[in-house]
């Protein structure tokens, strides 16, 4: 493919991330990639109630999600410039760069002919309530409102197309995954910042193949071979998908795993498979469970 042609990119979200339309005084499609700072740090949230009132039924030390890291991911060949970011090696893959996601609000750029996003007929996974183990998701907690100080990272999706994917052909407790499908140009731009704080990312296609990224939230291990942590210990913690209820002043010890939908595909990411002397394959084979989903909230 002629990279000065139309082209079209992808950008895949693996892992811990809310995309929703209901952030007050911001309007719009934000996919919002919650801080999730592991057993050290239990208080996720900025305006949450002492440990004792979340968490009424357990005396001891509230469960926390193991700590999660955001990059953004893509081919060494897809890379033109970078100013401003600090691009790295993925662990493993030495023809893969990325970099860090450290509380940014992120935009990808692609060009006019975008439709502007709409979240109808998006198939994510929905948080689940009860009226005696979990508080209706009314409003987000003000860290994970503007300015977004209690996220690894924010994505605004003012333009592109939206849908869900499975992560593997397993059946009901695969991984679900959201897509973005933009057309671009020359370039294809994921900015942040502005004025004297700003970045740029400008990626295009490899030769004869279309651009796909990978923003990936979850345990940086997966990427390092490391085996996750041992069942029952301090750091095995609350199941991942808890974040997500921690993101409002619910008692998320109470609360159910997202309801279960069918999104009609399935997504992989070919360069990613398969790891140099690791003991895991990111993202396409470790972390397909379930809990490790996308959701979408209302």
């Amino acid at each position: 493919m002629n990279a000065l042609l139309a082209a079209v990119a992808v950008v895949r979200v693996v892992g811990i991330a809310m995309v929703t339309n209901q952030v007050p005084n911001d309007p719009g499609i934000h996919i919002i990639l919650p801080a999730i700072h592991g057993p050290m740090d239990p208080n996720m949230n900025l305006q949450a109630q002492p440990i004792s009132q979340r968490f009424p039924i357990n005396p001891k030390p509230a469960p926390t999600v193991e700590a999660h890291k955001a990059v953004l991911i893509f081919r060494a060949c897809n890379l033109v410039a970078a100013p401003g970011w600090k691009v790295e090696t993925l662990p493993g893959f030495p023809d893969v760069r990325y970099v860090d996601l450290a509380g940014q609000v992120l935009q990808f750029v692609g060009n006019k002919s975008n439709p502007s996003a709409t979240l109808a007929g998006l198939k994510l996974p929905h948080l689940q309530f009860d009226p005696v183990n979990c508080k209706q998701l009314t409003e987000l907690s003000a860290g994970y409102q503007w300015p977004y100080r209690n996220v690894n990272a924010m994505i605004d999706v003012p333009a592109g197309q939206l849908k869900a994917c499975r992560a593997t052909s397993s059946a009901n407790a695969s991984r679900i995954d959201t897509l973005l499908t933009m057309n671009y140009d020359t370039f294809f731009i994921a900015s942040t910042g502005v004025m004297n704080s700003y970045k740029e990312l400008r990626l295009r296609n490899c030769p004869n193949d279309d651009l796909q990224v990978v923003v990936y939230h979850g345990p940086w291990r997966v990427f390092e071979g490391k085996p996750g942590p041992a069942s029952g210990s301090a750091a095995d913690g609350a199941p991942h998908f808890q974040a997500y209820y921690w993101m409002t002043s619910t008692n998320a010890g109470g609360c159910s795993a997202p309801a279960a939908v069918d999104p009609g595909c399935q997504i992989t990411t070919p360069w990613l498979r398969a790891g140099v002397g690791k003991n895991e394959q990111p993202p396409e084979v470790t972390q397909v469970d379930f809990e490790c989903s996308n959701t979408q909230w209302p």
